[in-house]
């Protein structure tokens, strides 16, 4: 999924969203470079990530096949 489609997927559902909940489904993954990627959607969508912060990747991560944008906050580079 491209970042586009997962912002889109994310804004148009948010209501139905448990924000504590997917950070901690997050979490359980133990991937350091998906919480960035969560972490720079969740923020995209207007939700609060706060929680996960200490726990992502300090590199920067790929969000997507293209672009060269860098979100400094979560270490994203993304298209978007």
């Amino acid at each position: 999924m491209y970042t586009d489609e997962a912002l889109e997927v994310a804004v148009e559902n948010i209501s139905g969203i448990d924000a504590d909940k997917l950070m901690e489904y997050g979490i359980r993954m133990k991937s350091r470079a998906a919480l960035n990627r969560l972490g720079f959607l969740m923020e995209k969508a207007g939700m609060n990530a706060e929680k996960i912060m200490p726990l992502k990747s300090e590199r920067y991560v790929k969000f997507g096949h293209e672009g060269d944008k860098r979100d400094r906050k979560w270490r994203v580079i993304h298209a978007y």
